[in-house]
């Protein structure tokens, strides 16, 4: 895996949060996070998202993303 990302509804599902946005480091600044937000700006717009924002908020420990204190990075795709 290269990259992920995700979109949250929030307001009535009129504004969506982004968040988490990752990128593997040695990938970065090869449009992979610039896809990755169009393809999720297209959901959210599909979704009748009027606007969208970043959220950067969900941080515990060492800011590690936790996702509702579950660790992404551990197994990622089994979750």
């Amino acid at each position: 895996m290269i990259g992920w990302g995700g979109i949250l509804p929030v307001y009535n599902g009129n504004v969506f949060e982004l968040h988490p946005l990752a990128v593997r480091s040695d990938k970065r600044n090869q449009g992979i996070g610039r896809t990755i937000v169009t393809a999720l700006e297209d959901e959210a717009r599909k979704q009748g998202g009027l606007t969208i924002y970043l959220g950067a908020d969900d941080e515990i420990g060492d800011g590690e993303c936790s996702l509702a204190n579950v660790d992404l990075f551990d197994d990622f795709q089994g979750k």
